[in-house]
C-alpha cells in the first residue's frame, strides 16, 4: 500500500474520532434538553395553578435561575459541538485535497506536501486541546487519544517530508 493511502486512512480516523465524539456529545445534549423541558413544564404548571405564595414563589425563582443556567449550557455545548464538526470537515477536505493532488514527482508532490502540512497544523490544534484537556482533567481516555493523535501525525509527517512517500510498503527505504 503506498503511504500516501496510508496518511489518508490516518487522517480519516481522526476525522471519524471527531464525528463519533461529536454524537456521544449530541446523545448527551439530547437528554439535557429534555430535563430542561420537564424544569419549563414544572414552572408553568405553578404559573398555570393561580396565586402562588411566598414560598412557592422562591421556589420558582430557584428553578427558573436552574432554568436559564441549564439552557445556556446546552447553547455553548452546541456551539462547541457546531465548531467540532466543522473543524472535523475542514480536516477531511484538505486531507482529500492533498490525496486528490498527489503525484510521486514535481510540482504536485511539493503541493501535497504542502497541503498535508496544513492538515497536520489542524491535527496539531486538535493535539494542543488535547493537552489542555489533560492537564484539567488527566483521565486515561485523553491521555490515551493524546499519545495516539501525536503518534499519528509524526508517523504521518515523517512519511510526508521524506522519500518515503514515494515508496510503497514493499519497497526498500
Amino acid at each position: 500500500m503506498k503511504r500516501v493511502n496510508v496518511n489518508f486512512i490516518l487522517a480519516m480516523a481522526v476525522v471519524v474520532v471527531l464525528f463519533m465524539t461529536s454524537l456521544s456529545v449530541w446523545n448527551t445534549v439530547r437528554k439535557a434538553d429534555k430535563e430542561l423541558e420537564q424544569i419549563e413544564n414544572s414552572i408553568e404548571e405553578k404559573h398555570q395553578e393561580g396565586e402562588i405564595g411566598d414560598v412557592e414563589g422562591h421556589g420558582m425563582i430557584l428553578e427558573s435561575f436552574a432554568y436559564l443556567i441549564g439552557g445556556m449550557g446546552v447553547i455553548l455545548i452546541k456551539t462547541i459541538l457546531m465548531i467540532m464538526v466543522g473543524y472535523a470537515l475542514l480536516l477531511f477536505v484538505v486531507a482529500l485535497t492533498a490525496r486528490l493532488v498527489y503525484k510521486d514527482f514535481g510540482g504536485r508532490l511539493l503541493a501535497y506536501r504542502m497541503i498535508m502540512g496544513i492538515e497536520y497544523a489542524l491535527q496539531a490544534i486538535l493535539e494542543v486541546v488535547l493537552i489542555i484537556s489533560i492537564t484539567r482533567l488527566p483521565t486515561i481516555s485523553n491521555v490515551l487519544v493524546a499519545v495516539l493523535l501525536g503518534a499519528e501525525i509524526i508517523y504521518s509527517a515523517r512519511n510526508t517530508y521524506t522519500p518515503r512517500i514515494c515508496m510503497t510498503e514493499n519497497d526498500k527505504n
